[in-house]
C-alpha cells in the first residue's frame, strides 16, 4: 500500500491554464501545470523517495526527482536498486537524464552488487532506448538462487554489451567458471569461451572446459528477438560423474540440439557409456523397480506435453559395464537407437549379457551369453 492520495487543481478560464498537484502517501509527490492546452507548455514534476515495487520474491527501489519545462527534462535519480532473493544491484552514484522529450541522454552510472559490477550509459531517440553496459559477472551466487540445480559456482563472465532498435551487439568473455551439477553429480571446471552478439545474431564460440576427468566442448549459433532459432553442439570426451542409481559413470559424447520455430526441439547424436557399475539391492521397493513402474504409468495415461523433444540418439555401451545385486551379476554390453520424441520414445537395439550368474532362491545359474532384443516401439 502507498498511502492515501490527495489531489488539488485549479483551472483558469481566461488564460486557459491549468494546474495539479497532489501526493500519494509519503513517498510519492507530483504536479503539472499548462496553459491553452498546449503541450509545448507543459510543466511538471515528480518526486519519490524509496518508492518500493515489490513482485513474489524481488523488488524495485528508486528515489527520483523528475522535472519538465518546455518539453525539456531533467531526471535526477539517485537511488535505483534491485533485489531478488537476498541479491542486489544498486547505482554507487546519482545520475540524470537530460534533454527534450525526444532526444533524451543518460550520463554513464555505475552499478554494483553481489554478482554483477557494470558502467551503463545511453540515449533515448524518439523513445526507442539505446543503452551501452560493460562490467563483469560473478556467478558464485547463481546456486543459492537455484539450489536445486547447481552448487558451488564460481569463476567471473565479462560482458560489453550495446542494445538498440531491438539489436544486441557486443560479447561474453566467460572466463574459468566452475560448478557443480547435482543430478548427476558432474563437476565442471576451467570453463572458457566467448559468445558473441550481432544484431539479432548469437555465436557461443569456442567454449572449452573440464567435465570430471574429461573434456568438455560447446558451440552454437542462434537468433535473437525473439529466440526461436539455435544449434548447440556439445561434445564430451571421458566425461566422467555419479547418478545415485548407477553410481560412478564415465561417457563420451558428440550431441546436437536444436531449437527449431514454435519452440519445438531435437536432439541427436552419439553417446557412448563407460565404467558404470549398477550394485544396488534389487527388491519389489527399490529405486530402480519404482523408477520403470514410474515411467510405465506416463507411457500409459493419456496426456499431452507442449513441445516434446524429436529424439535421434545412438546409445552404446561396450567398455566395464556391469550390474552386481543381490539378484543379478553379470557384464554388459549394448548398441541401441532412440527415436521418437521425449513423449513416446521408440528404442531399438540389442542388450548382451555375459559372464554373469543369476541367484534366485537360493540357487545359483550361470550366464554364459543372453541377448535382449528391443524392436520398433520397444
Amino acid at each position: 500500500k502507498l498511502g492515501d492520495l490527495s489531489l488539488g487543481a485549479q483551472y483558469q478560464g481566461e488564460e486557459k491554464y491549468i494546474k495539479a498537484d497532489g501526493d500519494l502517501g509519503k513517498k510519492i509527490s507530483f504536479g503539472m501545470s499548462m496553459k491553452d492546452f498546449e503541450y509545448k507548455t507543459l510543466s511538471g514534476y515528480l518526486r519519490t523517495v524509496d518508492f518500493t515495487h515489490r513482485e513474489t520474491d524481488s523488488f524495485i527501489i528508486a528515489s527520483i526527482d523528475a522535472k519538465i519545462e518546455n518539453l525539456e527534462t531533467n531526471i535526477l535519480i539517485s537511488k535505483l536498486m534491485f533485489e531478488k532473493a537476498g541479491f542486489f544491484i544498486r547505482n554507487t552514484t546519482p545520475f540524470r537524464i537530460t534533454g527534450p522529450l525526444e532526444d533524451l541522454e543518460i550520463e554513464e552510472v555505475y552499478f554494483d552488487g553481489e554478482t554483477v559490477n557494470f558502467s551503463a550509459s545511453g540515449k533515448i531517440k524518439d523513445f526507442k532506448p539505446e543503452l551501452k553496459a560493460k562490467g563483469t559477472i560473478f556467478p558464485r551466487m547463481i546456486d543459492m538462487i537455484y539450489p536445486a540445480g547447481f552448487s558451488g559456482v564460481d569463476g567471473r563472465a565479462y560482458f560489453d554489451i550495446t542494445y538498440r532498435e531491438d539489436k544486441l551487439f557486443g560479447d561474453i568473455k566467460i572466463s574459468e567458471i566452475s560448478y557443480r551439477l547435482n543430478d548427476p553429480q558432474i563437476v565442471f571446471r576451467d570453463l572458457n569461451g566467448l559468445i558473441t552478439f550481432n544484431d539479432r545474431d548469437w555465436e557461443i564460440k569456442n567454449l572449452r572446459g573440464f567435465a570430471g576427468s574429461g573434456q568438455l566442448v560447446v558451440s552454437g549459433q542462434g537468433k535473437l528477438f525473439p529466440m526461436n532459432e539455435a544449434v548447440i553442439d556439445i561434445r564430451a570426451t571421458n566425461l566422467t560423474g555419479r547418478h545415485y542409481l548407477a553410481g560412478d559413470f564415465g561417457l563420451s559424447a558428440s550431441v546436437k540440439a536444436i531449437l527449431l520455430e514454435g519452440e519445438r526441439f531435437s536432439l541427436s547424436g552419439d553417446i557412448e557409456l563407460r565404467n558404470m557399475e549398477f550394485a544396488q539391492p534389487l527388491s519389489i521397493d527399490s529405486e530402480l523397480f519404482k523408477l520403470i513402474g514410474q515411467l510405465s504409468r506416463e507411457q500409459a495415461v493419456e496426456k499431452e506435453i507442449d513441445n516434446p523433444v524429436s529424439l535421434d540418439l545412438k546409445i552404446t555401451g561396450r567398455n566395464n559395464l556391469r550390474v552386481r545385486t543381490n539378484l543379478l551379476t553379470a557384464e554388459l554390453v549394448f548398441d541401441a537407437m532412440v527415436s521418437g520424441t521425449s513423449r513416446k520414445p521408440d528404442i531399438t537395439g540389442n542388450l548382451l549379457l555375459r559372464n554373469g550368474s543369476i541367484q534366485y532362491k537360493q540357487n545359483d545359474f550361470s550366464i554364459q551369453r543372453g541377448i535382449i532384443t528391443f524392436e520398433d516401439g520397444g
